[in-house]
């Protein structure tokens, strides 16, 4: 059985998009890529530029394929699902699908 095994900007501490000890995106997506690894996270939304044509050609140059995103927030006040749906909203975008830059295929 063969396991293939992706990284995330978590791996650098990157928890909140707007912290301000994040590392920069480039240098953690780089760094996912030269330590061999050919699937990713996005991180948190915002994290990365949230324009899709961005992320696909940073994607497409470090030879990464994305595989999710993850939401860390208050999932547990009912007040806050609404603001939260709209953050998954924004971070979902079916391009990304027709584009190969999410492809639970290759996993």
């Amino acid at each position: 059985m063969t396991f293939k095994i992706a990284n995330s900007p978590c791996s650098w501490g990157v928890s909140y998009a707007d912290a301000k000890d994040n590392p920069p995106s480039k240098k953690v997506f780089s760094e996912i890529a030269e330590a061999g690894y050919e699937f990713s996270e996005l991180g948190p939304y915002g994290y990365l530029p949230t324009d899709l044509k961005e992320i696909l050609d940073l994607m497409e140059v470090l030879k990464l394929k994305i595989i999710g995103s993850f939401v860390f927030d208050n999932l547990h006040i009912e007040s806050e699902h609404k603001r939260i749906k709209n953050i998954i909203s924004n971070s979902i975008d079916s391009d990304m699908f027709d584009n190969g830059c999410i492809s639970c295929n290759d996993i």
